[in-house]
C-alpha cells in the first residue's frame, strides 16, 4: 500500500468499465482495490488491516450485487463510518429510493463526467473527515466516568435506552427540554451530553444553516455508548434566525447503521408532530410512544 493515499475500493461487474475507472483513480492518486462483484469485495474486506476510505460500486453484478452488498457491509460497525456511493446504470425513481433506504451517501448514474466524480469523492471524504473531528471533539469534551456494567439482559438494555428532546436557546444555548423515560434513576449525565451532542452536530452542518431535517451517528467510546441525532427546525419570530432549531436523539448501547435508518424514520414522525402542536400551541407530545417504537427496533 502506497503511504498517505486514500483507499478506495471500487466494485464493478464490466471489465471495461473496471478498467477505466481503476486508472482514472490512479490518475487523481487515488489507491484502488478492484473487485468484479459483491462476493469479491468482501473478501478483500476481510482481509487483514484492510479497510478503505470510501467504497464504490455497481448495483447489477453476479454471485452478490450492490444492494445485497451494502446491506452486508452496514451491520458491521467498522465499515458503517466509510462513505458508499453507487455507481451504476440504473436510474428508476425505485432504484434510487431503495439506495438511500438502504444508506448510500450517494447514487451517481452513468455515464458520469471524470470530474464530476472526483468532485464528489472528495466531497465525501471531506465529510468523513469533518465526521472524525466531531468524534474527537465529544471525547475529548465529555470526559464522564460511566461505571462497567456487566449486565446484557434484554430489560437491562431496554432500561439504559433514552429518548431525547432538547431545544437550541439563543440566550442559554442547548436545552433539555425532556428526557424520557425521566421518573427512573438515569445513570448518564444526560444534560452534559445533550449540550456536548448539539455542538457536535453544529460543527458538521453549521448552525446557522439547519432548517431542514439532519442527522447524525455517533459511536461514544468514552461513555461506552451509541447516539442517533436528528436536527430540525421550524419557524419562530423571536428567534435570532427567525426559527427554532431542536434535536431528538437517542442513547443506548448499541446502535447498527440500519438501525439508524429506521430510527430516522420515527424521528421525522416525531418532528412533524412537534411542528403542528407548536403551530396550534400545544406542548403535550407522545414520548411514550416514540420510545416504544425505537425499542422495538433495537431490542
Amino acid at each position: 500500500m502506497k503511504n498517505g493515499l486514500k483507499k478506495v475500493m471500487l466494485v464493478e461487474d464490466n471489465q471495461d468499465l473496471l478498467f477505466n475507472f481503476h486508472l482514472i483513480l490512479e490518475d487523481h492518486d487515488f489507491e484502488v482495490a478492484s473487485a468484479k462483484n459483491g462476493n469479491e469485495a468482501l473478501k478483500i474486506l476481510s482481509s487483514e488491516g484492510y479497510l478503505p476510505d470510501i467504497i464504490i460500486s455497481d448495483i447489477m453484478m453476479p454471485e452478490i450485487d450492490g444492494y445485497e452488498f451494502l446491506k452486508k457491509i452496514s451491520s458491521n460497525p467498522k465499515y458503517s463510518q466509510v462513505p458508499f456511493i453507487f455507481l451504476t446504470a440504473l436510474s428508476m425513481p425505485k432504484d434510487i429510493d431503495y439506495a438511500k433506504e438502504l444508506g448510500a451517501d450517494e447514487f451517481l448514474v452513468k455515464p458520469i463526467e471524470e470530474e464530476d466524480l472526483i468532485r464528489i469523492i472528495h466531497e465525501k471524504l471531506n465529510e468523513k473527515q469533518l465526521s472524525g473531528q466531531v468524534y474527537d471533539h465529544f471525547e475529548k469534551t465529555v470526559d464522564i466516568q460511566v461505571p462497567i456494567q456487566t449486565e446484557s439482559t434484554k430489560d437491562k438494555l431496554i432500561k439504559d435506552t433514552y429518548l431525547i428532546h432538547a431545544v437550541w436557546d439563543d440566550k442559554l444555548g442547548p436545552v433539555n427540554k425532556k428526557t424520557y423515560p425521566s421518573k427512573r434513576k438515569i445513570t448518564l449525565p444526560i444534560d452534559k451530553i445533550t449540550v456536548q451532542l448539539f455542538h457536535a452536530a453544529n460543527l458538521i452542518y453549521g448552525h446557522d444553516s439547519i432548517s431542514a431535517s439532519e442527522s447524525l451517528l455517533l459511536n461514544l467510546k468514552n461513555i461506552e455508548r451509541s447516539c442517533f441525532l436528528f436536527l430540525d427546525s421550524y419557524s419562530c419570530s423571536n428567534e435570532r434566525q427567525g426559527k427554532k432549531i431542536y434535536m431528538l436523539a437517542v442513547i443506548t448501547r448499541s446502535i447498527t447503521y440500519l438501525n439508524s435508518l429506521r430510527i430516522k424514520e420515527i424521528f421525522r414522525e416525531f418532528s412533524r408532530e412537534i411542528k403542528s402542536r407548536n403551530s396550534l400551541n400545544k406542548n403535550i407530545l407522545s414520548f411514550k410512544n416514540y420510545w416504544t417504537k425505537i425499542i422495538e427496533i433495537l431490542y
